[in-house]
């Protein structure tokens, strides 16, 4: 009889919603998760870019681990964990998924970046006009961040100079490189038919874990791998592995159960566990199960997006907001976000419409123009 209750309250308990079915098109709000994490990193980074009067970012405050802007890096680089295998399982072949994946980064950075080479800085730049626009710093600005692989710069000359963050132009651009490695991991588990083995898929992922590790405690002579594990100011962990995590999701997504009742619980491990030596993994389960709560929820839902601005705002953002912070320096900073959030948001919009919606339709007929060639022979097309 005790056994009988015993699995009655555990059945209870895992009374929820598989994440198979939270990854339908209909059965998530991944758009206003990624919509909302974009004005975090926004709301994150005005406590560095202009005075904050003694207020320290309350989440930063509460936990002493992460805050706002780097739990917003970690919602996209989970989300995309997820979304990126299923859009690489559901083309199966290289010559689909390489030109949709690019059409979602690229067209938009490039415009972002030209325009902030080419027409703001030379616009806000106290020197010269001309030097501006042919100066071989802008020129290196804008072909090294369009590059990305190359590193990325951060500052301009002449320009934010009395700002609290002096010179640098868009700080944001350090994930795009991390996003980019990230997806030849999703596309190395595809060529070695991982997603058809989750055996395979766990020890790709154990290696690659590995190998983070390792350059999280020795250095590298590479740039690009050094960034792997860049921990900027607020961080406390690395974004790579929980894109490692949304493709484990993604391959067990018929084994996880999603219900409220595990991440209340989970959250209060860690409220209990907080001033313990395991409140960081504590902290990390709970927030990335509970991400996984908030994807599913039935209220949530309802709001329906119809475009998706998330990256357009996150890419805007950081210039719009160094510009507020340049000519309003003694603004508060919770004042200064009511002034950058509607420009950047109108500057995500005419990203959407006039670059990003149009280059991603460029790309599936791109695409779906050319013949299906698959990259797991075992698999049925789908």
């Amino acid at each position: 009889m005790q056994d009988s209750v015993a699995a009655f309250r555990w059945h209870s308990l895992l009374r929820g919603t598989k994440l198979s079915s939270i990854l339908d098109r209909d059965g998530n709000n991944f758009d206003l998760l990624r919509l909302c994490a974009a004005l975090a990193v926004m709301f994150g980074h005005s406590f560095w870019l202009q005075p904050a009067h003694g207020r320290i970012e309350p989440i930063l405050q509460h936990t002493g681990l992460e805050y706002s802007g780097s739990l917003a890096v970690y919602t996209f680089f989970l989300i995309s964990g997820m979304l990126v295998s299923a859009s690489y399982e559901r083309q199966q072949s290289l010559i689909r998924f390489v030109p949709l994946r690019l059409a979602r980064i690229y067209p938009a950075l490039i415009a972002c970046v030209f325009l902030t080479a080419f027409l703001l800085y030379p616009l806000l730049s106290t020197g010269s006009f001309a030097s501006a626009v042919l100066g071989e710093e802008t020129r290196d600005y804008f072909f090294k961040n369009v590059g990305l692989f190359w590193g990325i710069q951060w500052t301009l000359p002449h320009i934010f100079e009395h700002n609290a963050i002096k010179s640098v132009v868009n700080g944001s651009l350090w994930t795009l490189p991390l996003e980019l490695m990230c997806y030849l991991m999703v596309v190395g588990a595809g060529l070695i038919s991982a997603y058809s083995s989750r055996l395979r898929l766990v020890a790709l992922l154990a290696i690659l874990g590995a190998g983070i590790a390792y350059l999280a405690t020795h250095t590298s002579n590479y740039e690009l791998l050094r960034s792997i594990v860049n921990k900027p100011t607020g961080y406390s962990f690395y974004a790579p592995p929980f894109l490692m995590a949304g493709m484990l999701l993604y391959a067990f997504r018929d084994r996880v159960i999603v219900s409220w009742r595990i991440g209340i619980i989970l959250a209060l491990a860690y409220v209990a566990g907080r001033h313990s030596a395991i409140a960081a993994p504590l902290f990390h389960l709970a927030f990335a199960y509970v991400l996984l709560c908030l994807s599913g929820d039935r209220i949530l839902r309802r709001i329906r997006l119809r475009n998706d601005y998330s990256y357009g705002v996150y890419l805007w953002a950081f210039p719009i907001q160094q510009i507020v912070a340049a000519y309003a320096p003694e603004m508060d900073n919770l004042v200064g976000l009511t002034i950058a959030i509607p420009l950047t948001f109108a500057a995500a919009v005419l990203s959407w419409h006039l670059v990003e919606k149009p280059s991603i339709r460029f790309a599936r007929r791109l695409a779906f123009s050319r013949p299906l060639v698959l990259s797991d022979k075992r698999s049925a097309p789908l």
